[in-house]
């Protein structure tokens, strides 16, 4: 997985740490990035989009204040839209990210890893040759989003779009 510092257009997701309005209704030109990051979407949708799924909150009222909240019924978007998620849950996500790099590594036939590996969509005999690599991806995922919270501490929100 390749994760390209700012803002990479195309076929990209983007992970920023966010300032939002107080305001009612929670515009795209509202949102102020801090700091960006962007990911393949194929890549996003291999390794993140189970954890990106399971994490999102739409009872978190940043989402909920969403101007499309309407059209994609308050779920995860992956098409333009700010999906949001506090420091405290991409802590959460993180944690179940490393007990899954833990799984790959000593039992890889876990069914707890059932869901993860067939979002990349490949024979387990391949993703198992390809372990070293998957882990590598998830850590260096891990490290970056680790450090855009530690580089944001004025704001606690977490913005994934996707293209």
């Amino acid at each position: 997985m390749g994760i390209c510092d700012g803002h990479n257009g195309g076929s990209c997701y983007w992970f920023s740490a966010v300032m939002l309005p107080e305001t009612e209704i929670i515009k795209d030109s509202d949102v102020v990035k801090n700091e960006e990051f962007s990911i393949e979407e194929t890549d996003v949708y291999h390794f993140l989009y189970y954890f990106l799924i399971k994490h999102f909150d739409e009872k978190l009222s940043y989402n909920q204040r969403r101007e499309n909240y309407g059209y994609c019924g308050g779920d995860f978007d992956p098409n333009l839209t700010h999906n949001l998620y506090t420091y405290e849950i991409i802590n959460n996500m993180i944690n179940e990210i490393n007990e899954t790099t833990k799984l790959l590594e000593k039992d890889f036939n876990n069914k707890k890893l059932d869901n993860i590996k067939k979002n990349f969509n490949k024979p387990d005999e391949e993703l198992y040759n390809n372990k070293t690599e998957i882990i590598q991806s998830y850590n260096r995922f891990v490290k970056r989003i680790e450090e855009m919270m530690k580089n944001n501490p004025d704001t606690n929100i977490i913005s994934v779009v996707g293209p």
